[in-house]
């Protein structure tokens, strides 16, 4: 979005706050060392185990679309059709991907690497990781010229995964982010009331219009499993990922080393992506709220990765569904780590 805005306001000066460690969002990529199971930043040659673990991948439906972005993308080198066998059990149908012949596209080299990439093409666009907006004032008393001060955090309390939270409105807006001309939202989750972690604080004449319509929009939750196996699953590398239907808890597998970019990943990493069902009954069971205390409930590892967790639960649904393929056993898990997608994407309206 900022790098569009750009071409369409090249006089404008464009400052982007993302509250993740890195921009992205649910374009997000993952490095880690299995050996210690620790997140890590290294440069991309350092890459032992790497994931997609939010959006998969994207289409260039229309004709606009193709000229405008992809097109460009593609001659810069930061998106590539990803290309491969894409298998189906049980009906398994993972956004049209088995049953559409339109070709799909990724990041080369993540879709995380995509967006930095992008953004950092981007003249006069300045980026802010890891800071979180939570108050949105108006400042100007001239309707004519309206302009927006912005108050947040950064760091731990900036991020959904950590227990170092901003308990109070005023925590949440203790440093001024400044003053802007106009405010464009990209996270349905900003027009949240204030105990989720993503509020940004929206004013009170907003929320009651547009803002309410947004959070009242029904959104899809999605948990993703993020594996390294010992060795080679069977059936890799001639199967780049796998849609999966029949009720099982699993909607999708992915093998990282089949997309552009990450053929030299050294290790054997998977990423499953649950059925909107299944999460929609995970977060029935583990609300992001707690009923007691009203407090947002942050991603913890042991939940995500413990027994009975969504990580296990998901691995343990595309080992049963790896094995109706009749190919072998799955390897021994050398690390498993997970993701909550509170809101992955909106559901279909109409």
């Amino acid at each position: 979005l900022a790098s569009r805005l750009r071409t369409l306001l090249p006089a404008a000066a464009i400052t982007v706050f993302d509250q993740g460690r890195a921009v992205g969002g649910r374009t997000s990529s993952r490095v880690i060392k299995p050996e210690v199971g620790m997140e890590y930043t290294g440069s991309e040659g350092e890459r032992t185990a790497a994931f997609d673990h939010g959006c998969q991948f994207f289409r260039a439906d229309s004709v606009r679309f193709r000229a405008a972005l992809l097109e460009p993308w593609i001659e810069q080198g930061l998106v590539a059709q990803w290309l491969g066998n894409f298998v189906s059990i049980s009906g398994g149908d993972f956004f049209g991907l088995n049953s559409s012949p339109a070709p799909v596209y990724v990041g080369v080299g993540g879709m995380g690497t995509f967006i930095r990439r992008l953004v950092a093409s981007a003249p006069n666009v300045t980026l802010n990781s890891g800071t979180r907006v939570g108050a949105i004032t108006p400042s100007s008393s001239d309707p004519s010229k309206p302009s927006w001060t912005l108050a947040g955090v950064s760091g731990p309390r900036a991020f959904h995964d950590t227990k170092d939270n901003a308990a109070s409105v005023a925590d949440r807006a203790s440093n001024s982010l400044g003053t802007f001309d106009a405010v464009v939202l990209t996270d349905a989750s900003a027009a949240m009331e204030s105990w989720h972690r993503a509020s940004a604080g929206l004013p009170a004449e907003f929320l009651a219009g547009p803002a309410r319509r947004i959070a009242n929009r029904v959104r899809v939750a999605l948990f993703a499993a993020l594996v390294v196996f010992e060795g080679a699953v069977p059936g890799a590398p001639a199967t780049a990922a796998v849609s999966i239907g029949g009720g099982s808890a699993v909607w999708f597998a992915a093998r990282t080393a089949s997309k552009p970019g990450f053929e030299g990943v050294a290790d054997e990493c998977w990423t499953l992506v649950s059925s909107a069902e299944y999460a929609a009954g995970e977060i029935k069971r583990v609300p992001m709220r707690d009923p007691t205390t009203g407090e947002f409930i942050p991603q913890d590892p042991g939940y995500l990765t413990g027994e009975g967790g969504p990580a296990r639960t998901l691995l343990a649904a595309f080992a049963a569904a790896h094995a109706t393929r009749e190919l072998g056993e799955l390897p021994k898990v050398k690390y498993l780590g997970g993701q909550r997608w509170g809101s992955a994407f909106p559901a279909p309206s109409g």
